[in-house]
C-alpha cells in the first residue's frame, strides 16, 4: 500500500461516526442494556420509544449527554445519546427543523479541520520550497 493510499484510508477513518439504534418498548432495562453496550464502541445512540417519566425525565449514564427535543408538554419518543469523549464532531438539537414529540433532528459536524488542515499545509510549504529552490537556481552565477 502507498503512503498516499495509507494516509486516505487513515482520513477516512476519522470520518467514521458509529451509531446505534433500537427500540426500547419504553423499558429501562433494555435502555440501560444499550448504553452498556455502547459505551466504548459508539459514538451515538438512538433509543425510539424510550421510558420517560413525567417532565420528560430519563435515564441518564456517565459516559454520554442525552439530546432530547423541546417538546411541551409531551413525552418524547427519540431520545439521542452523545458519547461524551467524541472528539470528531459536535452533535447538536436541530428544533427549528423539526419540532415533534415523534421524531428529532439534529445536527453533526465532524471536526476534521486540524488534521485536514496540517497535511495540506504539509504538501502546500513542500511545494514551496521546491519552488524557492528552483528559483534561486536560475540566478546562481
Amino acid at each position: 500500500m502507498s503512503q498516499n493510499n495509507a494516509n486516505d484510508k487513515s482520513f477516512a477513518n476519522m470520518l467514521n461516526i458509529w451509531i446505534l439504534q433500537h427500540n426500547c418498548a419504553r423499558s429501562t432495562q433494555i435502555m440501560h442494556a444499550c448504553m452498556k453496550f455502547a459505551k466504548n464502541k459508539t459514538d451515538i445512540v438512538i433509543l425510539q420509544e424510550s421510558w420517560m417519566r413525567d417532565e420528560n425525565i430519563t435515564i441518564s449514564h456517565s459516559s454520554f449527554i442525552c439530546i432530547k427535543s423541546n417538546v411541551q408538554n409531551t413525552c418524547v419518543r427519540v431520545l439521542i445519546f452523545v458519547a461524551k469523549n467524541a472528539k470528531k464532531f459536535t452533535c447538536t438539537s436541530r428544533s427549528d427543523i423539526v419540532n415533534s414529540e415523534d421524531m428529532q433532528a439534529i445536527s453533526i459536524i465532524i471536526i476534521i479541520i486540524h488534521t485536514f488542515l496540517w497535511h495540506w499545509l504539509n504538501r502546500f510549504m513542500r511545494k514551496i520550497y521546491a519552488m524557492c529552490v528552483e528559483w534561486t537556481k536560475l540566478f546562481e552565477v
